[in-house]
């Protein structure tokens, strides 16, 4: 569960108003119902139906996005290529207040009628209060095209972008991991030379035993590859006055402490330009039943 706050670009007015129309009135119902109680703007409304907080309403986020869109037009002007007359503009901007409003009249001209006995139902006219037998035909119900959801990806990159962070999935999951291409391209390479001047396949070049980051403890002496989201990272000097660097990799099952010394971090901490996801080769070092990996290289 996510804190409103936490959402890019919500006013502390909207915030103020929408706390204070739910709790003296109630749950928000749809998104007419919401526009109508908090007067959010265009924009924050977007936010909100794209970071998921309006996925109770039970339509898709692009059907929502669609009929904020028609919310937000004049009744006068209804939107190009809708197809949508001013009644229907109309059905579409109504509230749950408005449609029992409209039940209520529309239940009252189905039963008016004349107090002489031909009445239509059992109401009777006021003094002077006019009827007709024939009450007009209620308003078409609005139908919303039915849009497809946004994919896994698409919703957990938007989460991150308004949020921070993902909801939907762990970000090792939606995010695609640099390291994966620049190993497709070093397989792609025939041979590499060495610094002795042999050659070496480039195919023994490549990750060894991926783990997941909660089974590192597992593997205590030995040679393992992390994929993991950059969750922490602490940059240090060594007695020596280098630099080294202590990162906290996190993939779905849980962290994984990691230690990059002067000389890797040296030759591969431009790596780290973003949170990940990476891939980290080293050696598993148990220091009092604390399991670190030692890096060897950040691919």
């Amino acid at each position: 569960r996510v804190g409103l706050g936490q959402v890019r670009g919500l006013t502390g007015g909207t915030l103020e108003r929408l706390l204070a129309s739910r709790a003296d009135e109630g749950a928000f119902l749809s998104l007419p119902d919401f526009l109508a109680r908090t007067r959010a703007r265009v924009d924050e409304t977007e936010h909100l139906v794209q970071c998921g907080a309006f996925d109770g309403f039970d339509r898709t986020r692009p059907e929502l996005l669609w009929r904020l869109h028609l919310l937000t037009t004049e009744t006068r002007r209804p939107p190009r290529g809708a197809e949508l007359d001013r009644g229907r503009l109309a059905a579409c901007r109504a509230t749950p207040r408005s449609r029992e409003e409209d039940a209520l009249r529309a239940a009252r001209a189905r039963t008016r009628g004349w107090r002489s006995g031909l009445a239509l139902g059992r109401v009777e006219l006021a003094p002077g209060e006019t009827a007709s037998l024939f009450p007009d035909p209620e308003a078409p119900s609005l139908v919303l095209p039915g849009l497809p959801d946004l994919d896994r990806s698409e919703r957990g990159l938007l989460e991150f972008e308004l949020l921070g962070l993902t909801v939907t999935d762990h970000p090792v999951a939606l995010f695609p991991c640099a390291a994966d291409a620049r190993l497709d391209e070093l397989r792609r390479a025939p041979r590499l030379p060495r610094a002795d001047g042999k050659l070496l396949d480039a195919r023994t070049r490549r990750p060894v035993h991926p783990i997941d980051c909660a089974a590192l403890e597992d593997y205590a002496g030995g040679r393992v590859t992390l994929r993991g989201w950059l969750a922490a990272s602490r940059r240090v000097r060594t007695s020596s006055g280098q630099w080294m660097r202590f990162l906290t990799f996190e993939d779905e099952t849980g962290i994984a402490e990691v230690v990059l010394f002067p000389a890797v971090y040296s030759r591969d901490g431009h790596v780290l330009v973003d949170a990940g996801p990476h891939r980290v080769t080293g050696v598993v070092e148990n220091d009092l039943g604390a399991c670190t990996l030692h890096a060897e290289r950040l691919w």
